[in-house]
């Protein structure tokens, strides 16, 4: 999908200084975003970064409403990354969740088990791992959707 006029990439970048929003930093996330639906609008397909990763389920995956295990690489403050499912909407529903640990600096492999029990068939539910940063800056993290069969 890169190179066309209906995709493309934008780096997440997080400020520096609650006082100055407008002086930021890259955090090493990018969004690939695709133009989508009768509206034309733009719609984040998913998120990568180096230090979280996801890489069990992939993009797009249909998976059974009740227990996924997600399997990545991450790194957190603390040794934790964070990793959510979610219904996008709203605010976002959030079915479930599960901490896990990892490392501080480097990205070490980490599985998590999430109960999508509640999710219905034919619902999109969003894969999200968060390594925190321990500061109020957005740390790094991925996200994957995935189809509930």
């Amino acid at each position: 999908m890169q190179g066309d006029a209906r995709s493309g990439e934008i780096e997440v970048l997080s400020p520096l200084d609650d006082a100055d929003p407008a002086t930021t930093a890259p955090t090493g996330v990018i969004l690939f975003l695709r133009r989508l639906g009768p509206s034309d609008g733009w719609f984040v397909l998913s998120a990568v970064s180096e230090g979280v990763t996801i890489g069990v389920p992939e993009l797009g995956d249909e998976v059974p409403a009740g227990d996924l295990t997600v399997e990545g690489t991450g790194r957190g403050f603390e040794g934790t990354v964070v990793v959510r499912a979610l219904v996008p909407a709203d605010p976002p529903d959030v079915l479930d969740f599960e901490i896990t640990a990892t490392d501080w600096s480097t990205p070490v492999p980490y599985s998590a088990t999430l109960d999508l029990s509640d999710a219905s068939p034919g619902d999109v539910v969003t894969i999200i791992a968060v390594g925190d940063t321990g500061i109020e800056a957005t740390g790094e993290f991925a996200a994957v959707p995935v189809l509930v069969d």
